[in-house]
């Protein structure tokens, strides 16, 4: 039956038997395993040698999911493996408890497993970028907004929190719309759709209503957002305060009358 299962399947799967003395043995691995990871049958023929490929840091936690499996739990662990070439991948691991028929009583342990390595390699680059991106994103003096499909403000700086006199929280619970003053909420709404939406990139003027219900005039530049696919997905929009400017014209208009 074995190894009509390690035939059959080009999946990472092991089991792990209780031998008469309590000892925990490998039984067999399918050949999926030896030919993910490069190591022959004879690199991984005990329990000990496959810890051995499992890299260092990472064994404590394979231990610590086996005891877990053998109190009667299912575990799903992410491990770093050693492959026969040197490189370091990642596996995720999903381990129950084998019981003999008719009882509670364990017998052995069947774990399966599924390379992740290009997951996580994915994931370390989107956390690279993010870092990168926060510390732009934050070193801004302008303020930024970002906004869904919804219309609802996902993810903004501190210039526009500071400068709308709310809380970063605030405007991640409101809509864009919401700081927008009612008469001017249908011409923003016809910028957005009839350029923004249709060109991927708009710049315009507008004032923004502050929590005391003041007003702010700035300029926006509106960028699309789209997913990988290239659907619509919200935009961002960088907004520079232009109460100076606007003050000044004021002064100079003032001046001429």
């Amino acid at each position: 039956r074995c190894t009509l299962i390690t035939e059959l399947t080009s999946e990472l799967v092991f089991r792990l038997e209780i031998g008469a003395a309590g000892e925990l043995g490998l039984e067999w691995v399918t050949e999926g395993l030896h030919i993910e990871t490069g190591h022959s049958p004879g690199d991984i023929c005990t329990l000990d040698k496959l810890k051995f490929v499992i890299h260092p840091d990472d064994r404590a936690a394979f231990t610590g999911s086996l005891h877990k499996v053998l109190a009667g739990g299912q575990t799903d662990t992410e491990l770093r493996y050693l492959a026969k070439t040197g490189d370091e991948r990642w596996i995720r691991v999903h381990m129950v408890p084998e019981r003999y028929d008719g009882t509670k009583i364990i017998k052995g342990v069947i774990g399966r497993g599924r390379d992740i390595t290009e997951r996580k390699k994915a994931e370390d680059r989107l956390l690279e970028s993010e870092r990168k991106y926060r510390g732009l994103y934050e070193s801004i003096s302008d303020g930024v907004i970002k906004v869904g499909m919804d219309g609802r403000i996902t993810n903004c700086n501190q210039p526009i929190a500071s400068m709308l006199g709310r809380a970063a929280e605030e405007l991640t619970a409101i809509r864009y719309a919401d700081l927008t003053p009612p008469e001017m909420k249908r011409a923003e709404e016809d910028i957005l759709k009839g350029r923004l939406f249709q060109n991927g990139f708009c710049e315009y003027e507008k004032e923004f209503l502050t929590k005391d219900g003041s007003r702010v005039p700035a300029s926006v530049s509106a960028w699309l957002l789209k997913d990988s696919e290239g659907n619509a997905e919200g935009f961002w929009a960088f907004v520079r305060d232009l109460t100076e400017s606007w003050d000044a014209e004021r002064k100079i208009l003032d001046g001429e009358h």
